[in-house]
């Protein structure tokens, strides 16, 4: 194979493309960095993607490229005024929260090659925006039906895309959502009754999720989970409604204590007790699982409230948070968490509820709404309430 050198005026660069042989046009190639589709004769031509051409209209092995075509189309971008409420928060997930869970590595490219700016300025995509900021993001626009591939109108093919268009502004129309229950609300925090069932954030096979609710309520910015509760638990979960106050709550979130209620398979043979046993993650076949006796530190105070022959009510509070730690360490001690059936026996529902949170700036409770025979007696009330306030006093034996 042969090469020809072509000297571009007014551009340093030299460009080297193959020559085909008995011929002395260079292979055409489809280039997508703009607009319409076009031929070009070269297979690099400038490295931040543009056309060094000063003519209204060149040529190039005798194909014109118009000077046009060097300019990136401005029609599709989208510029986004950061809110009083978004300070502070991080460049990739401000994107991630107009445009829905795009690639990392859709993101980390646009970025890098200054597709999204900030005022006008390259910037890195973990960087903290301010209020008042102008974010700048390129036209996505799917390539073609039946197909998840993403072109950019401004460099070419990036990686497949969930959501294309920022919420609010050309998204998808889908069916109302329930309404979650609120316990609290103001402006820094939004608390909020989960129910059981319902995932945190929407994942493989879960589309509707307690962030995918919130957005729907408050669609101006939607509120932030502080912390995490498992699918199957219900109860109090703290949001944070600006940055600034999540920021605050996950400095002080080491003081804040976490009450739960669960009802357990057979009579609670032991007094208050501390469980102190290790947790680790085992994992075989895709299929996660927590085992007691290795692994990370675990702490679990158990307090029991209600105790028959057949299922006891008790108070738990954690001084850590490990994955499943209740379940797993009430399980090692022989009284599974009723309906579990992971580590216990399968039952319509786990009868594992976040009842209290309590913290600086922070006292929250909510009971639980359990079906017959779990409903909460007139004694059993007066159980949890004595409970309920000793749970500031608890994490002293944590």
């Amino acid at each position: 194979m042969r090469f020809v050198c072509v000297q571009m005026a007014s551009y340093a660069d030299v460009a080297i493309v193959p020559k085909r042989r008995g011929s002395a046009v260079p292979p055409r190639k489809r280039d997508f960095r703009e607009g319409p589709h076009r031929s070009i004769g070269v297979k690099e031509v400038r490295r931040d993607g543009r056309f060094p051409f000063d003519s209204a209209a060149s040529t190039l092995h005798g194909h014109p490229v118009s000077k046009q075509a060097a300019t990136p189309q401005e029609r599709g971008v989208v510029h986004l005024v950061v809110a009083a409420e978004q300070d502070g928060r991080k460049l990739f997930s401000f994107v991630r929260a107009h445009f829905g869970p795009l690639p990392q590595s859709l993101l980390l490219r646009l970025t890098r090659t200054g597709q999204i700016r900030v005022d006008g300025k390259r910037v890195d995509p973990f960087v903290r925006l301010k209020a008042g900021q102008t974010v700048r993001i390129p036209p996505l626009a799917p390539e073609g039906a039946g197909t998840r591939a993403v072109r950019s109108s401004e460099g070419g093919y990036c990686e497949s895309a969930l959501h294309l268009h920022p919420q609010g502004a050309g998204a998808r129309t889908v069916a109302p959502l329930p309404e979650l229950p609120i316990v609290f609300l103001d402006d820094d925090l939004i608390v909020v009754d989960k129910p059981a069932g319902l995932p945190v954030h929407p994942g493989t096979g879960w589309s509707d999720a307690v962030t995918v609710r919130l957005a729907a309520q408050f669609p101006r910015f939607a509120p932030i989970p502080v912390h995490r509760l498992d699918r199957a638990t219900s109860g109090l979960l703290l949001c944070a409604r600006t940055h600034a106050a999540l920021r605050r709550l996950h400095a002080a979130w080491s003081q804040v204590r976490k009450g739960y209620l669960v009802w357990v398979e057979g009579g609670w043979r032991y007094e208050e007790m501390l469980i102190d046993i290790p947790l680790g993650k085992q994992s075989h076949l895709g299929y996660e699982k927590v085992t007691a006796g290795q692994g990370k530190e675990a702490r679990t105070l158990v307090t029991p409230l209600i105790v028959t022959s057949r299922r006891s009510l008790l108070g738990v509070v954690l001084g850590t948070g490990r994955t499943h730690q209740i379940r797993v360490h009430l399980s090692h001690l022989g009284h599974p968490v009723i309906g579990d059936a992971k580590y216990g026996t399968p039952g319509p529902r786990l009868l594992l509820h976040a009842t209290v949170l309590s913290g600086p700036g922070v006292d929250f409770v909510a009971l639980p709404s359990w079906p017959h025979p779990y409903l909460l007696t007139p004694t059993a009330l007066a159980q949890v309430t004595l409970w309920r306030c000793r749970v500031p006093t608890l994490s002293v034996a944590l």
